[in-house]
């Protein structure tokens, strides 16, 4: 193999070994950006997932709130005292 052609080779090699280091790091940082994409979007169902929990307490809470006012009313501020 003449000189030209193998120094052509070994460029060419190191070239390809640059590319493949280029091509590795771009698949990590696409790795790790996707990772931390999928770790938001459960943060964000877990907190849909939370207010949805909270808001049906709520709900819950506003339902008893009402059967208490329904089955026990407040006494009416004018009402009379029983003793009379």
């Amino acid at each position: 193999m003449s000189a030209r052609r193998a120094e052509k080779r070994s460029s060419t090699f190191k070239l390809l070994a640059d590319n493949s280091n280029v091509a590795r790091k771009a698949i990590n940082l696409h790795s790790l950006i996707g990772q931390q994409t999928f770790e938001r979007m459960l943060t964000q169902m877990e907190l849909m997932y939370n207010v949805v929990d909270l808001d049906r307490l709520i709900s819950i809470h506003g339902e008893q709130i009402a059967e208490t006012l329904i089955t026990r009313p407040a006494p009416s501020r004018f009402a009379f005292p029983r003793s009379f």
